[in-house]
């Protein structure tokens, strides 16, 4: 809650601070009062069912400190839309704030000014008030411009598999801002994207694969008459690659079906793991080139 807040429902400054002192609330932000103190931030920002609770604790608070024209910008609105990021941003919330407003300088908070452009409402978890959010497609091209190019392509992946933006709307918005700076490395960026990538392990290894300079595999390809899809596969040389593609992979059963199905139909089948990918990609490109040379 904000001061605003309080003094709408008729509480005193007073009282507020004989409740800071008495320890019934606590001042989380600048202008910002809880309850309790903000939880910590979980181990991973993003889940499966989309932002954790307390991701958006954090993120709302900053939010509220800065008031209305204040909007979640970068990889802060990626979070709170519930894409996957490569590495996701531990401390730092990013901003958007109409030139012009005040921007309190705040640890842990960057901010940045901006003429028009103030996002839109965004319903993050059930049951609680909409954060405003830049809007899809100045979120996806400000990153790219900005963002390492595994982080990038990662990202506009998971964008696009959102479904909220697709890949024509990404290039007319490309094309609008075709002046600002790095706009370069935004359009190689689109260029290397795949909306059919069907988690952040699998956008890490097609990048992977190419800069490896394997031939290109098919990604997605429907096997086993559209029972099984298959992460990537070289049809030619019959061999499916299949990555585990969330940090914890619990589907060791399935997994195990799914390969033994595609032997019984004559593919050859290589899985790696989050950790092999990430740490040891030389050994996955070795096995992937010894396999498609066999």
């Amino acid at each position: 809650m904000t001061w605003p807040m309080l003094a709408a429902a008729g509480v005193s400054k007073a009282a507020v601070h004989r409740a800071v002192a008495a320890g019934q609330l606590v001042r989380v932000r600048p202008r910002v009062l809880a309850e309790q103190p903000l939880p910590h931030l979980p181990r991973f920002l993003v889940t499966d069912q989309g932002p954790a609770p307390a991701t958006v604790a954090w993120i709302r608070s900053a939010l509220m400190s800065h008031g209305d024209a204040a909007w979640a910008a970068g990889e802060t609105a990626a979070v709170l839309r519930g894409w996957d990021l490569l590495h996701e941003p531990r401390v730092n919330v990013r901003l958007n704030v109409r030139h012009g407003a005040r921007a309190t300088p705040t640890p842990g908070v960057t901010v940045h000014r901006r003429r028009g452009g103030e996002g839109e409402l965004v319903s993050v978890l059930p049951g609680t008030a909409p954060l405003r959010v830049e809007l899809p497609a100045s979120t996806v091209l400000t990153c790219a411009a900005r963002l390492p190019r595994l982080d990038a392509v990662v990202l506009l992946d998971s964008a696009l598999r959102s479904g909220v933006v697709d890949l024509g709307q990404l290039w007319a918005a490309y094309s609008d801002r075709a002046c600002h700076p790095g706009t370069r490395r935004v359009a190689a960026v689109l260029s290397e994207c795949d909306p059919h990538a069907g988690s952040v392990l699998e956008s890490l290894s097609r990048i992977l694969f190419r800069d490896a300079d394997l031939p290109a595999p098919l990604t997605q390809l429907p096997l086993d008459g559209g029972r099984i899809r298959a992460d990537f596969a070289w049809p030619e040389a019959r061999l499916v690659v299949e990555v585990d593609g969330a940090r914890w992979h619990p589907d060791a059963p399935r997994d195990q079906a799914r390969d033994n199905r595609l032997a019984v139909l004559g593919w050859r089948v290589l899985r790696f793991t989050w950790g092999q990918v990430v740490n040891e990609p030389w050994l996955v490109v070795d096995l992937v080139r010894e396999a498609l040379t066999q």
